[in-house]
């Protein structure tokens, strides 16, 4: 009866050492971690085989002669040649007698340089006034230049000269 006793006890002790061991050494936590790497690999995977299949079905639309005239006519305003394109403006409300077309953005007043701060003292701008001084007939060209885009002319010169006036 001792003997089975002792072989009891040390069966159970070992039973006991072993699963002390197995819950200390056991790698757990990192098995579940590469099971969670392997799921999102996985749906990376099925993501990209997903694209991979979208981007061949454009491909093989992008080899048509149709899907690149599409594209070249809608993004690039390409068109064949021997043909016409015209842009439609938006009407701007604005409307007067004189003017072809009420919403012509040419006819709108330019925009103020928004870098006026940064121009040195006493620079001209489109924007600022003209000088006190009556232009004479010896004056420079940029003086006579920044009269005549103070006066309010509707030529299309004038206006360009009014905008590019803010580059000097």
């Amino acid at each position: 009866m001792a003997t089975v006793r002792r072989a009891r006890i040390l069966l159970i002790g070992a039973i006991s050492v072993s699963v002390l061991v197995l819950g200390a050494w056991f790698p757990a936590s990192a098995l579940y971690q590469q099971r969670q790497q392997l799921a999102a690999t996985s749906t990376q995977l099925n993501a990209l085989h997903a694209e991979d299949k979208a981007l061949t079905v454009e491909r093989q639309r992008l080899s048509e002669p149709s899907e690149i005239e599409r594209i070249a006519r809608q993004q690039y305003q390409l068109i064949q040649p021997g043909q016409r394109a015209y842009q439609v403006l938006p009407f701007n409300g604005a409307s007067s007698a004189t003017s072809p077309y009420p919403g012509d953005p040419g006819l709108q007043a330019p925009v103020a340089p928004s870098g006026d701060s940064e121009l040195p003292a006493g620079s001209a701008t489109a924007t600022s006034p003209p000088s006190s001084t009556a232009p004479d007939h010896k004056a420079t060209s940029s003086t006579s230049t920044r009269t005549t885009a103070a006066t309010p002319n509707k030529s299309l010169l004038s206006r360009i000269a009014l905008t590019l006036e803010f580059w000097r």
